[in-house]
C-alpha cells in the first residue's frame, strides 16, 4: 500500500483543530479510525472542515433517501473511474440498507438495475450528465425531472451530491488514494 501523494496528518500526529476535527469524524462514523478522504485535506484544516461539512451536508437527513444519496455518490465515483470512492459508497450504500444486488450495479453504472423509483433514476441520471457535461444540462432535463415528481429541493440535494463527489473524486484520485484503509495510521516510512 502506497502512502498519499503529499503529506498527511495522521491521527496520532493530529493537534488542534485538525485533531477536533478527526474526533469528530471518528465518531461520527464509528470505526474508531477517520476515513482516508479526509486525511487528504488534513495539512490544511479549514479544507478539513470545508469537506467534513459537505459530507454532513450530504448525507445528515435532506430531503432524498440515503440509500439513492449513496447510489447516486457510487455511480458518480464509478462514471469518473474512482475506484477508492465506489468501493466505499457501495459499501455505505448497503449499510444503509441497500442489496448487494444494489450496490453492484451502483458499482458499474448500471443506473438501470438500481432498484428505485423512476423519479429518482432519472436524478442518478442527470448526476451522470453532471458528472460527464454539466454544460449540457437543459431546461428540457429539469422540465423531465419535475414531470417525474422531483421537487426543487430533492433537484438541488442530488445536483449538490453530484457535484460535490466529482470534487471528492478529484482530490481522491489525484492524490494517489487507491484502497480502503491506505493511509490507516501505521508505522511511518
Amino acid at each position: 500500500m502506497e502512502d498519499a501523494r503529499i503529506r498527511i496528518v495522521h491521527e496520532s500526529e493530529a493537534t488542534g483543530e485538525t485533531a477536533e476535527l478527526y474526533r469528530e469524524i471518528s465518531e461520527y462514523f464509528g470505526f474508531g479510525t477517520v476515513p482516508d478522504i479526509f486525511k487528504l485535506v488534513s495539512i490544511r484544516p479549514e479544507f478539513l472542515r470545508v469537506v467534513w461539512s459537505g459530507y454532513k451536508a450530504m448525507f445528515d437527513g435532506g430531503v432524498l433517501p440515503r440509500q439513492v444519496k449513496e447510489m447516486m455518490a457510487t455511480v458518480v465515483s464509478w462514471s469518473n473511474s474512482c475506484q477508492y470512492c465506489t468501493a466505499v459508497h457501495a459499501n455505505f450504500l448497503q449499510a444503509a440498507g441497500g442489496t448487494a444486488e444494489a450496490a453492484a450495479a451502483a458499482e458499474t453504472g448500471d443506473v438501470d438495475a438500481l432498484p428505485i423509483e423512476d423519479k429518482y433514476r432519472i436524478l442518478i441520471q442527470l448526476a451522470e450528465k453532471v458528472t460527464e457535461h454539466a454544460y449540457k444540462v437543459t431546461v428540457d432535463d429539469i422540465a423531465e425531472l419535475h414531470a417525474a415528481g422531483l421537487s426543487d429541493e430533492e433537484l438541488l440535494e442530488g445536483v449538490f451530491v453530484a457535484s460535490l463527489f466529482n470534487a471528492i473524486n478529484r482530490i481522491a484520485d489525484t492524490l494517489g488514494l487507491k484502497e480502503l484503509m491506505q493511509l490507516h495510521d501505521r508505522v511511518h516510512r
